[in-house]
């Protein structure tokens, strides 16, 4: 028996919104950031229904972690590493 995962109703306004505080808060940190396109990208594998006539979309819950999580993954990801002295 398959469990159904939780979903909630986010408007295009929050989605968009979440992307652009990851994005500034990323700048202010980092001092850079993937655009707010590249960060809701990411979370594209939470939506489950786009819902034009509601101006929104149905999307699993963590989406806004999601988000988060991979912005901060992008930036482990371009830290140097240096080869071990042998």
């Amino acid at each position: 028996m398959r469990m159904k995962k939780k979903t909630e109703f986010v408007t295009n306004r929050q989605w968009d919104n979440c992307s652009a505080r990851v994005m500034n808060k990323n700048i202010k940190l980092h001092g850079h950031s993937l655009s707010r396109t590249g960060i809701a990208r990411r979370a594209y594998k939470h939506i489950v229904d786009i819902q034009s006539d509601r101006g929104g979309m149905i999307v699993t819950l963590g989406w806004r972690k999601s988000m988060k999580k991979e912005e901060e993954n992008e930036e482990e990801e371009e830290k140097p590493t240096m080869a071990p002295l042998s």
